[in-house]
């Protein structure tokens, strides 16, 4: 499949999806739209896919209340996947290109991006609550992975999703 078929699969599913380019570190990470933040589901086909490296995928109302828990941290991304898992929770999740891991969550209503930072095992770590004015990279975007086949997006406000972990 080409970029552009993914990124009509995933607006068929009603998210909100835009074209990304590489960083300096050449990890595709950057929008290339410029307003980004108002692209609906039904704008993906007059993007720039063209010129794609990858693709991001829009949280908030844009994408049905869609948002993403952004594990920042290698060791505990793979804590809290393997606690999922152990909990018999599949939600959708995504391995990003540095081996950390992006949660999906669909919410009642979209909350508003949120960063924290703490210890986790001695090292500082940071989780994003992503949401309402934020995306994130998906696969098939380059070095990025879905960790599991049989999905479901956590169905609960990204706040108290996180809370529980």
């Amino acid at each position: 499949m080409s970029l552009t078929d993914d990124a009509l699969h995933l607006a068929t599913q009603g998210w909100a999806v835009h074209p990304l380019r590489y960083n300096e570190e050449g990890f595709a990470k950057v929008a290339i739209t410029k307003d980004w933040q108002k692209i609906t589901p039904d704008d993906w086909d007059s993007l720039d896919w063209e010129n794609a490296a990858g693709i991001g995928v829009i949280g908030g109302a844009n994408s049905g209340n869609l948002a993403f828990i952004d594990v920042d941290h290698g060791g505990l991304a793979a804590d809290l996947a393997a606690y999922l898992i152990r909990s018999h929770r599949l939600p959708l999740m995504a391995w990003t290109a540095r081996a950390r891991i992006h949660v999906y969550v669909q919410e009642t209503t979209p909350s508003a991006y949120q960063s924290l930072s703490f210890a986790y095992k001695g090292e500082k770590a940071t989780v994003e609550l992503r949401a309402t004015g934020s995306y994130v990279a998906c696969p098939p975007t380059p070095s990025y992975s879905w960790a599991n086949a049989d999905w479901d997006p956590l169905y609960k406000a990204i706040r108290k999703i996180y809370l529980e972990f």
